[in-house]
């Protein structure tokens, strides 16, 4: 499992309110771009969704979109697998990965 290093966390800690506000913005921006590319009954696979993604899953759900999210780190195994069996073999109309790239770990030199 990867844990934050002391910068990391103190950057969160110091900037959360902003940090929540600018994260609703952009999940509620991600959903209205992917208006015009679901129509209800739709399916999304949000890989990566992480812990605190309610706000894009509340409005794919408010699409009438089924939502899947998949998540090693926030996530039962179970919850992850059924996510991934729903949406194996095209059974996803898309697949985002909106919250994976802040959690590979750098390597140090």
């Amino acid at each position: 499992m990867l844990l934050m290093d002391q910068r990391t966390l103190d950057y969160y800690s110091k900037n959360a309110g902003e940090l929540t506000q600018r994260y609703e913005s952009a999940s509620s921006q991600l959903a209205n771009r992917f208006r015009s590319c679901f129509s209800p009954g739709g399916r999304v696979l949000d890989v990566g969704c992480g812990s605190g993604n309610a706000y894009f899953k509340d409005d794919m759900k408010a699409l009438g979109v089924d939502y899947n999210g998949c998540d090693l780190y926030n996530q039962e195994k179970e919850t992850n697998l059924s996510a991934i069996r729903k949406c194996m073999n095209g059974g996803a109309d898309i697949v985002t990965l909106n919250n994976v790239l802040n959690t590979i770990e750098e390597k140090e030199d």
